[in-house]
């Protein structure tokens, strides 16, 4: 396996693991939250996410990449998400906020990774993905501020 397809695939695969965690954590947060607007948006922002999952398993897919596996992932990510009912809102919703930030630099990372590797499309596809959590980051700020 030559280093740039070793770089495209590490960046994609990075990529999937962010965005299965947090298609998982926000569909985890929606059932258990109790205010109507944080239920109404971590039921959108996972929606958002689970088509971002999507788009990266169709890159891992046209690049001949197997999808790895995330079920600890996801199971962690629900877990975590489940706490939702015995914390309160505000720290619900800064977690939300510092991990869709980390998503965020993730996906800006994986996007170098891809233009380094010389897949100016998954970058850009990646860019996009990045420029969403930027979105629901920026949301986030807002209902807290």
């Amino acid at each position: 396996m030559s280093i740039k397809r070793r770089a495209l695939t590490h960046a994609l695969r990075t990529a999937h693991r962010e965005e299965v965690h947090a298609a998982s954590l926000f569909n985890a947060i929606a059932s258990c939250v109790k205010d109507a607007q944080l239920h109404g948006t971590y039921l959108q922002f996972g929606a958002e996410v689970q088509g971002a999952v999507a788009t990266v398993e169709g890159l891992l897919e046209s690049r001949g990449v197997k999808a790895p596996m995330l079920a600890v992932t996801r199971m962690r990510a629900a877990l975590h998400g489940c706490v939702a009912r015995v914390r309160p809102w505000r720290a619900l919703v800064e977690d939300s906020l510092d991990r869709t930030e980390r998503r965020a630099r993730r996906m800006s990372e994986a996007a170098s990774g891809a233009r380094l590797a010389g897949d100016l499309d998954a970058a850009r596809s990646l860019e996009h993905l990045r420029d969403a959590a930027g979105e629901q980051a920026r949301w986030f700020r807002t209902f807290l501020s």
